[in-house]
């Protein structure tokens, strides 16, 4: 490491042409970029875990559980919402129409 340090303060002109070209190509790489991330990708399940540390089940299941279940539901092409709140965690799995694997359904657990 001491060695590049060493060549790039005694080589300037080098040090700055790999500075200039490297801020050259980084727009390019980030238009390039761009045009491969609006690909079209498909989720068939979503699992949400969530920590509320110290809490009940109940407490879980009003004020964490719930309303990550209403906000998921309302996603299109939706088949199921499954959830569980045990002590301090919150669980949903969210599946789509197009999931083809074999799933576990979960239960709404309201142990304290």
């Amino acid at each position: 490491m001491i060695r590049l340090t060493q060549l790039a303060i005694s080589k300037r002109s080098v040090t700055v042409l790999i500075t200039a070209r490297s801020a050259a190509r980084g727009p390019l790489l980030v238009v390039l970029a761009q045009a491969g991330a609006a690909a079209d990708i498909q989720l068939p399940i979503v699992v949400v875990i969530t920590p509320l540390p110290g809490a009940s089940a109940q407490d879980v299941s009003t004020q964490v559980t719930d309303p990550i279940e209403r906000s998921i539901g309302n996603t299109s092409n939706l088949k199921t919402v499954d959830s569980s709140s045990v002590n301090s965690l919150s669980l949903v799995v969210a599946c789509s129409r197009t999931a083809r694997t074999s799933r576990t359904r979960f239960r709404r657990s309201t142990r304290t």
